[in-house]
């Protein structure tokens, strides 16, 4: 177990990072729900705040399918990204599972989520490019998860510090053994808002101004993204999405007018089988309800964890226009959560 979301079998995550001299800090990750598999899963959604941008979107919500990677990126690279995947598509021969075209060709309505970097990125110099999606996808891998300043992380900020990429896996029973895991582009919340453990720890932050955070109104988003090898329906993948939003909030974010709060959902149990292709009728399996709590347990807190993640995995970072944005100092934070007694002094 690698406590990630890659702990649900056949999920595999992939980086693009860019740093180039001293205003790029952007880049790409890709999860892969079935690996190099292009079967679709079952997918939901949520918005929790719609201040952000989910390409693809309105297809999950209409077929409940999603037969393609969750791409992240920065918000004016959307739509690099978003033709960067179909070229690469088109280059490898791929088509998407619910898309293809009986008389030849695809369509393609690829799921692209984003988070605004431009604080220390130079956001308008459209640095991602085509190539760079194909490069993220041929790093996609079971396995450990980079954390942090990475990928899509890389100029990330969260509750005022460097933030980034976070990761977490929950074991399910309910009744059978099965695995849940959460990534996030962590890019959301206010300095004095962040707690950890029940703990405020934000407002000493925001009480002693020489730290170097930025005490700035929110102006970021986070992308959320949920993977479990439990037979859900999309409707259910529904329910699980907006448990995530719980777990955002366990960290002290309120989704303000400004955040773009996006949750995507989906299952890697088969839809139908392979041998079921091209029929009319396919066989699908289905949780009981009754069994779905312990799944919202391990969603609610494998989403507060992965936020954490983000911000105790990240550096200090410098970027555009020079700004520097500090680390998440955890000395701090371990006096004051045993100040409050969450943790041994």
């Amino acid at each position: 177990m690698h406590n990630a979301i890659t702990d649900v079998p056949g999920v595999t995550v992939g980086h693009c990072t860019l740093i180039e001299g001293s205003a790029v800090r952007t880049g790409i990750t890709a999860i892969r729900p079935r690996g190099a598999d292009m079967m679709p899963t079952f997918a939901g959604q949520f918005a929790l705040n719609g201040n952000g941008e989910l390409t693809g979107a309105a297809w999950i919500a209409e077929s409940g399918l999603l037969d393609g990677p969750v791409l992240l990126t920065n918000t004016h690279s959307v739509g690099a990204v978003r033709d960067g995947y179909v070229r690469w598509l088109v280059d490898n021969r791929r088509e998407p599972a619910t898309n293809a075209n009986r008389s030849g060709g695809f369509w393609a309505l690829p799921v692209v989520g984003e988070t605004f970097d431009g604080i220390l990125n130079d956001i308008n110099g459209f640095h991602v490019t085509h190539a760079h999606v194909a490069e993220c996808l041929a790093t996609c891998a079971p396995g450990a998860v980079r954390e942090g300043s990475v990928g899509a992380g890389t100029g990330t900020i969260s509750f005022g510090f460097k933030a980034g990429i976070g990761t977490a896996s929950r074991i399910v029973r309910a009744p059978r053994r099965f695995s849940l895991g959460v990534l996030v582009q962590a890019n959301c919340g206010r300095i004095e808002q962040l707690t950890i453990c029940g703990v405020p720890v934000g407002r000493a932050f925001a009480r002693a101004s020489a730290n170097g955070a930025r005490p700035v109104a929110e102006l970021g988003s986070i992308m959320i993204v949920v993977a479990t090898d439990a037979p859900l329906l999309p409707h259910q993948l529904n329910r699980v999405a907006r448990r995530a939003a719980m777990g955002l909030a366990r960290t002290g974010s309120t989704a303000g007018n400004g955040s773009g709060d996006l949750i995507v959902a989906f299952s890697t149990a088969p839809v139908g089988s392979p041998h079921d292709i091209g029929r009319e009728i396919l066989p699908v399996a289905m949780l009981q309800n009754e069994w779905m709590s312990p799944l919202f347990d391990a969603t609610v807190e494998a989403t507060e964890e992965a936020i954490l993640n983000a911000l105790f995995a990240a550096d200090a970072m410098t970027g555009r226009d020079g700004t520097r944005i500090d680390a998440l100092p955890l000395d701090k934070v371990r006096s004051v959560l045993a100040q409050h007694r969450a943790i041994e002094a």
